[in-house]
């Protein structure tokens, strides 16, 4: 009849060799690609692939806990110890829009609140995320969390204006870092130059 014979072939080997090393098993390639996962498995054994697991190689709610403390999809594959596709893949299918890359906080923005003695729910207050967020990042820094020994020693003050009672701003013994400024009437600069000391009524805070 002069008809030609429709090919099997409905996909390319790269197609799937690039899927199979996302990590994505037969059914997660045959969804990806339009295809029955019968198709799929004859075509991985003839490339001589052997099949992933069935079983996820991380849950949809490790993902998902992840995703919520900010992580990138690297930083994601990192954690979980899978590559960055297979990450990507999950992630659009559950319906989760990217992080970007730009971190939400630097890492110096954490030495620094670190160095205060403020652990990872009040780092967290101050840079506006969550502590498992914060916690994570300390861990990559290799920071240790704040013991509560160390945060005895740390003790807190209020430095009152000598001149202006009401101006005071809250500190700690650790170089007097300034924690909170109670006053937008008064730059920090100008109330925590050396010479201003003298001018500054110190209270320790009993907390």
């Amino acid at each position: 009849l002069g008809l030609k014979a429709h090919g099997h072939k409905r996909f390319t080997d790269q197609q799937l060799i690039d899927l199979h090393e996302k990590g994505l098993n037969d059914r997660e390639k045959a969804e990806k690609l339009g295809v029955t996962p019968s198709s799929v498995s004859y075509r991985r054994r003839k490339l001589g692939l052997k099949g992933h697991d069935p079983k996820l190689l991380f849950t949809d709610q490790q993902l998902i806990d992840l995703h919520e403390k900010g992580l990138n999809d690297q930083e994601k594959a990192e954690e979980l110890c899978v590559s960055k596709p297979a990450v990507n893949y999950r992630r659009r299918r559950l319906g989760l829009e990217a992080h970007g890359h730009k971190l939400l906080f630097t890492d110096q923005q954490l030495i620094d609140l670190h160095e205060r003695g403020l652990n990872g729910r009040e780092i967290a207050e101050k840079l506006g995320v969550t502590p498992s967020a914060v916690n994570y990042r300390r861990r990559k820094l290799s920071l240790k969390s704040v013991s509560r020994a160390r945060k005895a020693k740390m003790q807190r003050y209020k430095v009152y204006h000598r001149h202006n009672p009401s101006v005071f701003v809250m500190v700690n013994n650790k170089g007097y870092f300034p924690l909170e400024i109670k006053s937008k009437a008064i730059k920090s600069s100008d109330l925590f130059d050396q010479s201003e000391w003298s001018k500054l009524a110190v209270r320790r805070v009993d907390k």
